[in-house]
């Protein structure tokens, strides 16, 4: 909402695709955490170690695109550009980060997504 606040045509359509870009990510990240669910019955990131590979797999791209690191091109340049100077500050500080911490957390757990997350980084 912050992002089309302007209500140009331009903010407008940045805003609705940072939007679906941002729902579309967190669905494959939900989808990863009811496999995870369903082979541990917890939601506990202890639970990725005996994980199906496709639960990492979603939870692992979801954080990815929402971090702003894979297909990025979708939502990030003309997201950071078009809205206001306070709303890009919130969007870097708070947003990105809200994907990449997760990540980290999840690199930390999972000895094969480590080298993945430092090329990545």
């Amino acid at each position: 909402m912050l992002i089309a606040y302007p209500r140009t045509d331009k903010s407008i359509w940045v805003g609705l695709r940072y939007l679906f870009t941002s729902n579309i990510a967190m669905l494959f990240y939900l989808v990863g955490a009811v496999l995870v669910y369903q082979a541990h019955n917890s939601f506990n990131y202890a639970g990725l170690r005996g994980s199906p590979p496709e639960a990492v797999a979603l939870i692992f791209l979801g954080l990815l695109v929402k971090g702003g690191i894979f297909v990025s091109g979708l939502w990030l340049p003309l997201t950071h550009s078009e809205s206001e100077s306070p709303v890009s500050a919130v969007l870097s500080g708070v947003v990105v980060k809200a994907g990449v911490f997760p990540l980290v957390r999840c690199a930390l757990m999972l000895e094969e997504i480590d080298p993945v997350v430092r090329f990545l980084a």
